[in-house]
């Protein structure tokens, strides 16, 4: 752990002391461990996506640390009392001479945001902002921060790194508010003839096997999920031409530790749904559950014609839904990107945005290169003809 007094830094480094008082002392930490019990009090307490809660990040940093060549560095910041009022859960990564910082989770993570006390937010600046990462900076050598896909609003309030200099993000997120109701729930969702049309998919199904719906509770029933997933997600992306990266075994040791740690005890940081029909795996859809919001990860569905025509897909998020509902949660979204089944279940849109905060001069030269990059992705995700261009050429490849 490294500690920095405002004051001393400042002497140090030619910086302006924070005029804040709310934060009284920067510390970085490339040992999560040692701060875990203050994140869990401030990711309960604060203003924090699931993506940022401690077991979430340390999945994904143990799976990912060696063979990505990254160290994991958590940016803390403290009041007078010595609270933990403020933390950055970040990746310091080194690539062609340039060193960057980045959010943990990587694209695994749909929305990226810090963890904030807002009691202690109040009166932040963007000179205060500035000034704990260049603490950061200055001590572990990076050139530029890149923040991806952060909400501007959290639980209704302000995102606090919204004060820094950013622009939007290549794509928005998608989120609708949960009833305590479920079927009222999915009949504001969808019309009468669409959930009659469902409902017969359903007992075709059951004239196959018998319909079910669980959550794994157990890491045997976890793994047979996971690999069913792996097998549809296979099949699909080699259909669609697209390298697989659940195949990757970073990526399996994540989405294994994410899904059985803490399970018998109900706080995995993974919550994993199957839809069966009979003994037969054929939907999955995975999650995080925070703060009363559910946030979906990743969903698959068995591509077997005799199957995939009942919509199985659609039937097994119906019913996570209504599970959500009964729960009591109150928001329940469905990541970034425009897919058809993001919008038809999540109408309300959630704006993200980037920033690209250059340090040093290298930086300055990458962080041009990084803000052009996500302006043309956005602008091709916006266009129909770009987009049918791109999926013409995955049908040719796939084919």
């Amino acid at each position: 752990m490294t500690v920095f007094e405002s004051t001393e830094m400042a002497r140090s480094a030619a910086l302006p002391v924070m005029e804040a008082a709310k934060i009284q002392r920067v510390e970085t930490h490339e040992d999560l461990s040692r701060i875990a019990a203050q994140w869990r009090v401030l990711q309960t307490n604060g203003l924090a996506t699931p993506y940022q809660t401690f077991d979430w990040v340390r999945a994904w940093a143990d799976a990912f640390s060696e063979s990505s060549g990254f160290k994991p560095l958590a940016v803390t910041c403290h009041d007078s009392r010595g609270r933990m009022v403020a933390l950055l859960p970040l990746c310091v990564q080194t690539r062609n001479g340039v060193t960057s910082a980045h959010f943990i989770g990587g694209k695994h993570a749909n929305m990226n945001m810090g963890l904030f006390d807002m009691s202690a937010m109040h009166g932040l600046s963007a000179a205060d902002l500035r000034f704990v990462l260049r603490v950061a900076a200055d001590r572990h050598a990076i050139d530029f921060f890149h923040f991806e896909n952060q909400p501007r609003l959290w639980d209704r309030r302000d995102n606090p790194l919204l004060l820094l200099p950013h622009q939007a993000s290549a794509s928005s997120a998608w989120k609708t508010a949960l009833q305590p109701d479920g079927d009222a729930m999915i009949q504001s969702l969808m019309s009468s003839e669409s959930r009659k049309k469902l409902r017969h998919k359903e007992r075709k199904l059951g004239e196959v096997g018998a319909v079910t719906y669980h959550e794994a509770r157990n890491a045997a029933e976890a793994e047979a999920v996971l690999a069913a997933f792996y097998t549809q997600k296979a099949d699909r992306f080699r259909a669609m031409g697209i390298a697989d990266p659940f195949a990757d075994r970073e990526v399996r040791a994540f989405l294994h530790a994410g899904a059985t740690t803490g399970l018998s005890e109900g706080t995995q940081a993974i919550s994993l749904h199957a839809m069966r029909v009979g003994e037969r795996i054929v939907s999955v859809f995975g999650g995080a559950i925070h703060q009363g919001r559910y946030t979906g990860m990743f969903t698959s569905f068995d591509g077997d014609p005799a199957v995939s025509r009942f919509s199985p897909g659609d039937l097994l998020l119906l019913n996570l839904i209504r599970m959500m509902c009964a729960r009591g949660l109150t928001t329940f979204d469905l990541g970034t990107g425009d897919a058809r089944y993001k919008t038809d279940y999540c109408s309300v849109e959630e704006p993200l945005f980037d920033s690209v905060l250059p340090i040093t001069i290298k930086g300055r030269m990458a962080a041009t290169g990084l803000r052009l990059a996500v302006g043309l992705k956005r602008s091709i995700k916006q266009s129909a003809f770009a987009n049918s261009l791109v999926s013409r050429f995955r049908s040719r490849r796939a084919g």
